[in-house]
C-alpha cells in the first residue's frame, strides 16, 4: 500500500487512511464476509478494507468521493468481478438503488468523523434493506452510541440510535494505525437494526423533536425544556376548536316571508349592511323600526308617511287621527305615497 501514500489525504474530506496490518485483519475478522454476502464499503479510501472484502467472495459496491481516488481504486479492483464503484457523496447516495433484498445489505466504512453522524441517520432511514453496519468511527462518538441512560454520554444520539440498533462497542484504535494520524482515538461499532422495534413510537417525528428538546439544555428540568412543545401543541389544538362555522353560501333573503315590503330604497341599503341580514329577515322583529332609523335615514323627513313599516310600528303609540291616517295608508296599494299638505 505504500506506493499509494503518495496522494495527499484532503482535510476537507476529512481523510485519514488506514494502514495497521493487525488493525485491517481484525476488522474483517469483526466482520465475518460470506461468499452469499451483500456489502457495502462507503470511503473506501486506498483500499485498506476494500482487499480483503473482495477476497470474501461477496458482491461489493463501494462509494467514494474523492475523484483522485477513483484511478487508484480502478487500476487496484476494476477488474474483480465482484466489485462495483459508485462516485459521489454517501449523504445523497439512494441506498435503494442497490436493489438490495430486505435485510441484506451489509454496510463497512471508515468513516470521515465530521460525518459520522449525519450519514448514520441516513443510513437508518433505509434500516428496511440493512442487515448490519461496521464503521470505524471518533471514540468518543461510539461511547455515545452504546451509552446507558444515567451516564453523562447518554443523549440523542444514543436514544435514536439504540431506538433503531442494537449498539457493541468492539474495539479501540490507536492514532498510529492512520497516516496521517488524527488528533482523538477511534473505535469500532458494530450496529444491528431491530427486526421488531422494542419500544414502537406512534409518531417518529414527535418523538425525535421530544428528544431533541429535551436534551437541548441538560441543566434544565423536562418541564421547562419541553414547555415551548406544550404550549405550541396547546395553542394548534385551540386554534382548532376556534375555526368559525363555515358561511351559508346561498342566496340572502330580502324580506320574510308574510312581513310587508320595505321601500326600494331601504332594501337596496340593507344589501349594504349584511351584518344586519339576520335582524332585517325577522329573525328580530322587535329590532325592525330601529334598523329602517338607520337604513333610511332620510326617510324620516316624511315620517310616518314614507315608510309603512315604520308607521304600522308607531299605531300604539300615535293620537286617534294619526291612527285612522296609518290605517288608510296600509290600504293602499303604492309604498311610497305623496304627502299631503
Amino acid at each position: 500500500m505504500t506506493e499509494h501514500y503518495q496522494h495527499r489525504a484532503r482535510k476537507r474530506f476529512g481523510q485519514n487512511f488506514l494502514h495497521d496490518a493487525g488493525v485491517i485483519d481484525r476488522i474483517l475478522r469483526s466482520i465475518h464476509a460470506k461468499p452469499e454476502d451483500r456489502l457495502l464499503e462507503i470511503g473506501p479510501g486506498q483500499g485498506a478494507l476494500t482487499q480483503g472484502l473482495l477476497a470474501s467472495g461477496g458482491q461489493l459496491d463501494v462509494v467514494e468521493l474523492d475523484k483522485d481516488l477513483i484511478p487508484i481504486l480502478n487500476q487496484q479492483f476494476a477488474g474483480k468481478p465482484n466489485f462495483n464503484l459508485h462516485q459521489g457523496d454517501a449523504l445523497k447516495f439512494d441506498f435503494n438503488t442497490l436493489n438490495a433484498a430486505p435485510n441484506s445489505l451489509r454496510v463497512v466504512g471508515n468513516l470521515p468523523y465530521n460525518i459520522s453522524t449525519p450519514l448514520i441517520f441516513h443510513l437508518l432511514n433505509n434500516a428496511g434493506i440493512i442487515r448490519d453496519m461496521h464503521f470505524m468511527l471518533q471514540k468518543e462518538v461510539v461511547e455515545r452510541l452504546a451509552a446507558g441512560p444515567g451516564g453523562g454520554d447518554w443523549g440523542r444520539l444514543s436514544i435514536m440510535v439504540q431506538y433503531h440498533c442494537r449498539v457493541e462497542h468492539l474495539f479501540n484504535v490507536g492514532p498510529g494505525a492512520f497516516n496521517p494520524p488524527p488528533k482523538v482515538d477511534s473505535a469500532i461499532v458494530r450496529l444491528v437494526p431491530h427486526a421488531v422495534l422494542p419500544h414502537p413510537a406512534k409518531d417518529h417525528k414527535l418523538l425525535e423533536r421530544v428528544v431533541r428538546e429535551a436534551f437541548n439544555q441538560r441543566r434544565k428540568t423536562l418541564r421547562n425544556t419541553l414547555k415551548a412543545l406544550r404550549e405550541q401543541r396547546r395553542d394548534r389544538s385551540s386554534r382548532r376548536r376556534r375555526q368559525p362555522a363555515p358561511r351559508a353560501t346561498g342566496p340572502r333573503r330580502v324580506r320574510a316571508p308574510g312581513r310587508p315590503a320595505c321601500h326600494p330604497a331601504c332594501a337596496s341599503r340593507r344589501l349594504k349592511h349584511p351584518g344586519m341580514a339576520r335582524h332585517m329577515s325577522g329573525l328580530v322583529p322587535t329590532s325592525w323600526p330601529r334598523l329602517i332609523r338607520i337604513c333610511c335615514p332620510p326617510l324620516l323627513l316624511l315620517r310616518p308617511l314614507a315608510c309603512p313599516i315604520l308607521a304600522t310600528r308607531s299605531t300604539s303609540a300615535s293620537s286617534p287621527a294619526s291612527s285612522r291616517t296609518n290605517r288608510n295608508l296600509n290600504r293602499t296599494a303604492s309604498p311610497l305615497p305623496t304627502p299631503s299638505r
